[in-house]
């Protein structure tokens, strides 16, 4: 066992007893739900496979218009962009409107329309459009996608899977913007007189079913199948469910949430000043330093479960300050979700006895037996 394993482990209990909540029974081929704070997987059923997505490519059409535009920036219809397939919020050619209302009615109303709007206004094409798609996804640590257009219409090659766009969900509610979108079930849009089409209602029903619900997404084609991206913020923690090729995807949506908290509480796996670990100390008064973290970190943990902290640095050398940053150490949850955070010393521990006065005591003894040899040269010659 390494010095590492030795020293470093120490195992952090939370208040906790058994798991009391049943794996939920799903009509979806793929799903995934992820504590919102920390990307932590909570439950997954191939959660990896690539599916067409249907309409949930919109949250992160929304994600690539808000980086590349501002709110109140205006945008005018593209001829083409009327009689797209599919939903639609009947934009005119040369229509002048806001990009935070076809945001409204890309996300509520789901307008293949408006989609084709925005990606034209951002990058001119569809598919130039989908390059940046798929960049952004690819920097947000996406491994299973591909999107070919901005609306999720069937495209040969547009796939992505649960966990991709649970996690594309999880960095679109942070922007402050998009998130009050996704969890408005209406909003008003300003298309001057010439429009009676100016009331969008939200088709996330789930919004209106769940009290703690803040999102996201629907999605559905016929080879897609009923495709949901969600997000509930309760006491006990913030969650993103993603769900593909479903039958039924309310009825999942609400199993998966029942699971969730039936089984999660959001509680501080690691506080500053309490012992996560030890590392060895050199030359030091103590052959060990207590260590913890420098700041708290809060995760959503099951009953019973364990955490444990793995500093990088297996020993440090003497003297070691109580507060001493000591590198970087790995928390760890029992299933293996990683995060990294600074280790400080909780302790001091002092030089030894030996390692402060040795070199001065063999420094002494070098001088003693030089003098002695000395004395005894001019003893020799002196007889």
């Amino acid at each position: 066992m390494s010095s590492v394993s030795r020293f470093a482990l120490v195992v952090l209990g939370c208040a906790v007893v058994a798991f009391a909540t049943a794996q939920p029974q799903l009509h979806a081929g793929s799903a995934v739900v992820l504590d919102a704070r920390t990307g932590r997987v909570l439950f997954e059923l191939n959660a990896d496979e690539p599916l067409p997505p249907a309409s949930t490519t919109k949250i992160l059409t929304a994600l690539v218009v808000a980086a590349h535009t501002k709110m109140d920036e205006t945008v005018f219809v593209p001829p083409d962009a009327v009689g797209i397939e599919g939903s639609s919020f009947h934009l005119r050619p040369a229509e002048a409107i806001s990009v935070r209302d076809l945001l409204y009615a890309l996300l509520l109303r789901s307008g293949n329309d408006v989609a084709h709007t925005l990606a034209v206004h951002v990058a001119g094409s569809d598919g130039a459009f989908a390059g940046l798609m798929n960049k952004e996804a690819a920097m947000l640590g996406c491994t299973s996608s591909r999107f070919m257009n901005p609306h999720g219409l069937p495209a040969p090659g547009h796939l992505t899977s649960a966990r991709d766009l649970a996690t594309i969900a999880r960095t679109l509610l942070e922007n402050p913007d998009l998130a009050e979108i996704v969890r408005s079930q209406r909003h008003q849009v300003n298309r001057g007189k010439a429009s009676k089409d100016t009331l969008l209602v939200n088709r996330n029903v789930w919004l209106a079913r769940d009290r703690s619900a803040v999102g996201v997404k629907t999605g559905h084609t016929q080879e897609a199948g009923e495709c949901f991206v969600g997000a509930a913020d309760r006491p006990q923690g913030q969650i993103v469910t993603a769900l593909l090729g479903s039958t039924d995807w309310l009825r999942d949506q609400e199993a998966l949430v029942a699971y969730a908290y039936g089984t999660f509480h959001e509680a501080a796996v690691a506080s500053p000043g309490k012992e996560l670990a030890q590392i060895r100390v050199e030359n030091g008064a103590s052959n060990l330093v207590p260590v913890g973290v420098a700041s708290e970190y809060r995760a959503m943990v099951a009953e019973g479960e364990r955490w444990t902290l793995e500093p990088r640095r297996s020993s440090v050398r003497a003297p070691v300050r109580q507060g001493d940053h000591l590198g970087i150490g790995v928390l760890r949850s029992p299933e293996g979700f990683e995060v990294k955070l600074p280790v400080v010393a909780l302790g001091t521990v002092e030089e030894s006895f030996l390692a402060r006065y040795g070199s001065l005591l063999a420094g002494a003894l070098a001088g003693a037996a030089v003098g002695l040899g000395l004395l005894a040269r001019r003893a020799r010659r002196a007889a």
